[in-house]
């Protein structure tokens, strides 16, 4: 038979529950930050015509809307 202590049964599946709970942690915290670097060259569009808003990378002072084909500048570059 094997023995095992009581601090043995009691700390061991503790320290893997909180293992667990500060990898899922650390997975949500990166993950929060990830679009702001996926977006970062990308320049936001808002139709003034139809009011469609569209994100495009190119470096263009108007872009055509791919909704209803009116040029409109950028609201906001990054």
């Amino acid at each position: 038979m094997i023995q095992v202590s009581w601090p043995v049964i009691f700390y061991v599946p503790l320290a893997l529950n909180l293992l667990v709970v500060s990898l899922i942690g650390l997975f949500y915290f990166i993950r929060r930050y990830e679009p702001h670097v996926r977006y970062a060259n990308e320049r936001i569009y808002r139709c003034a015509a139809c009011g469609h808003v569209y994100v495009d990378s190119r470096k263009m002072p108007l872009l055509r809307c791919p909704r209803c084909d009116s040029l409109n500048e950028a609201v906001r570059t990054h």
